[in-house]
């Protein structure tokens, strides 16, 4: 369902053509502006498959990369907090992220949580979060 919201704000905000999805695929891309990710997925269950029929085409690839995080100046601080047992963001993609960010000139700072995931590091960084927020917020 998330490539499907993808698809859809990538074509209104770079005007990525959508010919690499299927008649069923644009049908859930249209539906995605409608509905919740769990509403896509549904849809996705009533229609033919499949939903992609080729590559990534040039200007998706385009988009992609001109939208990956850190690779340009942010106007503001950046916190990040991270997980160690995070699986649906994987520690080494934020060190990653964190490289391009900082070679980028940001202002970042991170912390790593051990033992937390993508559910339940937010509570366990709250107040740093909070101080943060209190600190760079001004």
């Amino acid at each position: 369902p998330h490539l499907y919201l993808l698809a859809r704000a990538y074509h209104d905000a770079f005007n990525v053509p959508l010919d690499m999805f299927t008649d069923s695929g644009r049908a859930l891309i249209a539906k995605a502006g409608e509905v919740s990710i769990t509403g896509v997925f549904a849809e996705s269950l009533k229609l033919p498959k499949p939903f992609f029929g080729a590559e990534w085409s040039p200007a998706m690839k385009k988009a992609l990369e001109f939208n990956t995080p850190g690779q340009r100046k942010c106007a503001a601080p950046v916190l990040v907090v991270q997980g160690t047992a995070d699986n649906l963001v994987h520690p080494d993609q934020t060190r990653k992220l964190l490289a391009r960010s900082q070679q980028s000139g940001n202002d970042i700072s991170v912390s790593w949580y051990d033992a937390k995931d993508h559910r339940t590091v937010i509570p366990a960084a709250q107040p740093e979060i909070l101080e943060w927020i209190r600190v760079k917020g001004r």
